[in-house]
């Protein structure tokens, strides 16, 4: 018991200190808190309530304000509102400036919900920056009901943040006048039966928009999600425009960036743009009735690595310049874009001029993927290179399907092995995506709004699948088959690249540079060994990487000078044999002798029903006694093998007086000697 009363004690001195340092102020005074801007010793926090506020009060937060129209009247520079939860059936008018040191902020008290409810006030508009209403923070706020706009900003404001606001169920969601150095970030605006957001008539200056949605607004006039009417230096950030009844965005600016924008499911045009200095990077453009990207005149408009995809859906193109005749050419540049799945390709009017087009995709219409007011290109004329000859555009750009992870459900990151992996140019691409991934993430950048992961991109594998240990094991010629395949997870394999090289130690030398075929014939030499190895490429040209080497020894011959021969020997033509002869001797003692350098060597003879047996020497140490007998003639066997140190060494084969029981003779062949170099 004691323990409670002091914790209860200590909180209580705790709350008193705290309330006479920064809270306690008498009445009509307003209590002064430090700030971290300079010349803010006068700076002071003031609280509004409409549930247990009053506007008699101090506007301290123990004594709070009731409504926020009173509240804002009262601020001065460095001055901070903070609004406690409830419902506020009012309208604001805001007439007061901060400085650059010391701005004016007005802010929902700890993330609580404030809602500002025009039904019923009488006045059209909700939250107003009168002409002139400078240095001012708004967050935090949800505005709805008013049948004019819910937010307001009626020119010439410099320096306002708008932050985390939402609007809903207003004429507008936020209309601007003009405004220069402004900040929209976090903000909703939604369910309006006009436009989410306007710049009218403007201009708007040096203005960043990020993190901001306009969605669902929608009425008889098919609004749109974003207008900027006029202005300059303007980014849109990481916005989102969707399921506006008309276009997403309409601008009608100059030296825009658009950026990691998602646009989407809009009654009209994904953007519609006229004006100078555009650049759209790392957008989707995504079910769009109208073209997804629509450019009037002006320019250059640069577009890198967005995707447009599934737009057109009432007869349109994924993208449109200059449609019609204009004054203003449309000059256009597209670098490492996707246009997919589209009612129509890309059409570039007559007062279009395409400045730069490389490393695109298209995979819209097979018949018109690009178009102009008198030319279509197929597919097939894109990818031979007609369109780039007719054009002197697009030598890098193709027609594939893009393979998305799962574009029914939006996954439009690119899956293993697509054809947008590692195939952008580097020149003119964001240095990050649509997700902040840093670019490249592979051996080169990606092409489309999304960077792919390290090894993403699988080459395709390839492998030897037979080489015969020796040349003779399927053939009397020094000619013998070589067989490989390639294995790919997803697409095909289109080609193959075969090399060689005579000896461990030698150099790879191109056979095959470039195949389809799965096997070859190799003419080898006598007394050789052949390595092999062989590398795959899919169906985009990406190669795998060389497989494992497999060897074939082609044996030294039995006429060869180097073999030493003893004793009672004959030559004899025989077409099953080893280059066709083989020398064979039956007289006990006589032998055979071969000098060699190597790491492996085998005696190549033939087994049959009168074949007697060989006594196998290794620099005059006995290794085996070889049976040469075999119910049927078998021709061009290894019939002894060794593996060695690559030294110098000796084989002799000598011919025995001792023979299988069921042997009828004592032959032994000499057909060749095989030795790995």
């Amino acid at each position: 018991m004691e323990t409670l009363i002091i914790i209860g004690v200590l909180f209580l001195l705790t709350w008193l200190f705290l309330y006479f340092r920064y809270f306690r102020k008498e009445k009509g005074e307003i209590a002064h808190v430090d700030s971290n801007g300079p010349g803010s010793d006068d700076a002071a926090i003031y609280s509004v309530a409409s549930a247990w506020g009053d506007d008699n009060n101090t506007g301290s937060l123990t004594s709070p304000w009731k409504t926020i129209q009173h509240a804002v009247s009262h601020l001065q520079p460095g001055d901070k509102l903070l609004i406690r939860a409830g419902i506020y059936k009012e309208y604001i008018s805001l007439n007061k400036s901060g400085t650059s040191e010391n701005p004016i902020t007005v802010e929902v008290f700890h993330s609580e919900e404030v809602v500002l409810d025009g039904e019923g006030v009488g006045w059209k508009y909700g939250f107003n920056f009168e002409y002139g209403a400078s240095f001012v923070t708004l967050s935090g706020l949800k505005v709805k009901n008013f049948e004019g706009f819910g937010v307001a900003l009626w020119g010439e404001n410099q320096f306002v943040q708008l932050r985390d606001l939402e609007a809903q169920g207003c004429g507008t969601g936020l209309h601007i006048v003009s405004a220069v150095n402004l900040l929209i970030e976090g903000c909703n605006f939604h369910n309006n039966s006009g436009p989410g957001l306007v710049v009218s008539p403007g201009p708007l200056k040096q203005a960043r928009i990020a993190h901001t949605q306009s969605s669902y607004n929608e009425s008889a006039e098919s609004p749109d999600g974003f207008i900027l009417d006029s202005g300059e230096d303007i980014v849109l950030e990481k916005c989102t425009a969707e399921y506006n009844a008309g276009s997403g965005l309409i601008c009608l600016a100059t030296n825009i960036t658009i950026s990691a924008g998602i646009i989407r499911d809009n009654g009209y045009y994904g953007i519609k743009c006229r004006g100078e200095g555009y650049k759209v990077v790392n957008c989707i453009f995504d079910s769009n009735g109208m073209a997804g990207i629509f450019l009037q005149g002006g320019g250059p408009y640069d577009l890198s690595n967005n995707l447009t995809i599934y737009c057109g859906l009432k007869g349109d193109y994924g993208l449109v310049a200059a449609s019609g005749a204009d004054p203003a050419p449309a000059r256009v540049s597209l670098i490492n874009n996707i246009f997919a799945y589209n009612y129509g390709g890309v059409h570039f009017g007559s007062s279009a001029l395409l400045e730069r087009e490389e490393h695109n995709i298209y995979w819209s219409r097979e018949d018109a993927e690009m178009s102009t007011d008198s030319r279509r290109y197929s597919r097939d004329e894109i990818n031979e290179q007609i369109c780039c000859k007719e054009t002197g555009q697009g030598r890098h750009s193709f027609c594939r399907d893009p393979r998305f992870v799962n574009p029914s459900c939006r996954d439009f990151r690119l899956s293993k092995n697509s054809p947008a992996i590692d195939r952008g140019a580097k020149e003119g691409a964001p240095d990050i995506d649509i997700n902040g991934s840093i670019r490249p993430q592979g051996r080169g950048f990606d092409i489309g709004p999304y960077e792919a992961a390290e090894g993403s991109l699988v080459p395709p594998a390839a492998r030897i699948t037979h080489t015969p240990r020796y040349s003779s094991d399927g053939s009397n010629s020094l000619k013998f088959n070589v067989i490989w395949e390639g294995l790919i997870e997803e697409g095909e394999v289109a080609g193959f690249h075969v090399q060689y090289k005579d000896g461990a130690g030698g150099s790879w030398q191109d056979w095959l540079l470039e195949t389809t075929a799965r096997e070859g014939v190799y003419w080898g030499v006598s007394g050789h060994t052949f390595y092999f190895r062989v590398r795959a490429k899919d169906d985009l040209g990406n190669w795998g990487n060389w497989s494992g080497e497999c060897y074939t020894v082609v044996p030294t011959d039995d006429q060869s000078p180097l073999i030493k021969y003893e004793g009672d020997w004959d030559l004899t033509n025989s077409g099953e044999s080893y280059l066709n002869t083989i020398n064979h001797s039956a007289s006990p003692g006589a032998a055979a002798s071969f000098r060699f350098t190597g790491t492996e060597v085998a005696w190549i003879s033939t087994l049959g029903p009168d074949r007697g047996q060989g006594l196998v020497y290794i620099d005059d140490v006995l290794q085996d006694t070889v049976d040469l007998y075999f119910e049927r003639y078998q021709y061009r066997r290894p019939v002894f093998f060794t593996s060695l140190d690559g030294k110098p060494h000796t084989i002799r084969i000598v011919v025995a007086d001792t023979k299988n029981l069921h042997s009828s003779g004592f032959q032994v062949d000499v057909d060749g000697i095989a030795v790995k170099l």
